[in-house]
């Protein structure tokens, strides 16, 4: 079901049930899904959803419900900010009780329209308890910044960082990409492909280089030539591989 209650607010609603098999054995689970939306502005959107999903399996349950508050503004043109978040709570089949908590914010800066910059930064919690079991909490933070950029049609460039943390360890990665299709209207097509990841965890390194042939036939007939060539590094091993695939789509 949708409705639009007025020129601003909309809402919408989903009921569903599952009947499965497997197994761990047979059962049936009800689910829910409901949000309301308010467009207050061209530039300012929020959303409030709600799921729940109830499941019985041969007389045992588990049950999960989740809130969650999207929110978008376009402070000026070009720059935009998202922040959401949200909390669910689940009751294992197990008696475990597990409350989780999560909050994001993305920034995305448009300077010029060959350049892309975005700023994420995300946190997750999760307590449980109950189960006969000591209780336990675990979260997880992840910051990442990317930049993008598209000086022609033909050539995509972008480069990334992120760091990743939790209760156990801090992890840093790097990654870089480009991608070149100097004849993207033609019959024959070439393009090429570089990615390179790098991890703070045991000096990770990964090259991944992927050219491609790809043969307009006619109409939406095609044949994709590809060739990718990997190579892995870190502390205590190396590996190389080399992968040629062919696809061939024909159509009456």
């Amino acid at each position: 079901m949708s409705h639009r209650f007025s020129r601003v607010f909309s809402g919408s609603a989903r009921v569903g049930r599952e009947d499965f098999s497997d197994p761990a054995g047979d059962g049936v689970a009800y689910t829910v899904n409901t949000s309301l939306q308010a467009v207050p502005l061209k530039t300012l959107r929020h959303s409030l959803t709600y799921s729940g999903r109830f499941e019985e399996t041969d007389g045992r349950s588990n049950n999960t419900n989740a809130f969650f508050l999207y929110n978008n503004a376009q402070l000026y043109k070009g720059v935009d900010v998202t922040v959401s978040g949200g909390i669910s709570f689940q009751k294992k089949e197990t008696g475990e009780d597990v409350t989780s908590t999560l909050f994001d914010v993305l920034t995305s800066l448009q300077p010029h329209n060959t350049l892309n910059l975005s700023i994420f930064y995300s946190s997750t919690n999760s307590d449980t308890s109950g189960g006969g079991k000591p209780d336990s909490s675990t979260f997880t933070r992840r910051t990442e910044v990317s930049v993008s950029y598209n000086p022609f049609r033909t050539l995509y460039l972008v480069a990334g960082i992120s760091n990743i943390s939790d209760e156990d360890r801090n992890r840093t990665f790097q990654n870089y990409a480009l991608n070149f299709s100097p004849f993207p209207d033609g019959a024959l097509q070439f393009s090429f492909a570089y990615n390179e990841s790098l991890g703070s965890e045991r000096n990770e390194k990964v090259r991944v280089i992927t050219p491609s042939l790809r043969w307009n036939i006619s109409g939406p007939s095609y044949l994709i030539l590809t060739y990718q060539v990997t190579k892995s590094e870190t502390d205590v091993d190396r590996s190389d591989s080399k992968t040629f695939s062919t696809n061939l789509r024909v159509y009456f």
